[in-house]
C-alpha cells in the first residue's frame, strides 16, 4: 500500500498430518493446521478489532477421514476436500468446496478451500464413474469481516453491516449429490 503504507500479512503457517491403514480395505488420514499472523496486531490503527481477531490465528482440522474399498466401490466418510467441477486456474467451477475468502483469490486453492463433513460412495466400472455424496453439516464460505482488505461491501460512512446470518447445523440443511461420468 502506498498510503498508508502498513503491513497486511505477517503469517507463519503450519500444517501436521498423518495416515495409515486399518486393515486390509481400509486406511485413515488426519491433519491439521494452524496460522499466526502478526500484522493485524503490528498495524492496531489500520485495522477494526473484529478484522484484528479474525486475522490474528487459527487452528483447522484440515482433513479427518476414513476411507474403505470394497470391489468397485470406494467410501470415505469424514472431513474431507471435495472438489466438483474443477477449472484450471478459475473456482467458479467447484460447487461443492466452501472457501475462505479472505484474501479474495490470492491464495492457492488448496489453501483456500475448507473441508466438509461428508459421506461419499464412489463407484467405478469400465469407463463408469458414479459419484454420491452427503453433506450433513455443510462448511461455508469465510468472507471476513468490515473493514478487513477484500471483505466484498465497503459500508458508507456512518452505515452499520449487519453479522452473517449462516444457517445452522441441522439435517434440514444438509446438502447431497449425484455425478455420473
Amino acid at each position: 500500500y502506498h498510503s498508508p503504507s502498513h503491513w497486511s500479512k505477517l503469517r507463519a503457517r503450519g500444517t501436521l498430518g498423518s495416515s495409515g491403514l486399518l486393515g486390509d480395505r481400509a486406511k485413515w488420514k488426519l491433519s491439521a493446521r494452524v496460522d499466526a499472523d502478526a500484522a493485524p496486531g503490528v498495524e492496531g490503527d489500520i485495522y477494526p478489532t473484529a478484522v484484528q481477531r479474525n486475522l490474528r490465528n487459527e487452528f483447522m482440522i484440515r482433513e479427518a477421514y476414513v476411507d474403505v474399498s470394497d470391489g468397485n466401490w470406494d467410501y470415505r466418510f469424514g472431513r474431507q476436500h471435495v472438489v466438483w467441477g474443477e477449472m484450471v486456474g478459475l473456482f467458479f467451477a467447484d460447487v461443492v468446496s466452501a472457501r475462505d475468502l479472505r484474501e479474495f483469490l490470492l491464495p492457492e486453492f488448496d489453501q483456500m478451500r475448507t473441508p466438509q463433513w461428508a459421506a461419499r460412495a464412489e463407484y467405478f466400472a469400465n469407463d463408469w464413474h458414479f459419484e454420491a455424496l452427503w453433506i450433513p453439516f455443510p462448511s461455508y464460505d469465510d468472507i471476513g469481516k468490515p473493514g478487513g482488505e477484500f471483505y466484498p461491501f465497503e459500508a458508507p460512512p456512518g452505515a452499520r453491516i449487519a453479522g452473517e446470518d449462516k444457517p445452522d447445523a441441522s439435517l434440514g440443511n444438509m446438502n447431497w449429490g449425484l455425478r455420473a461420468s
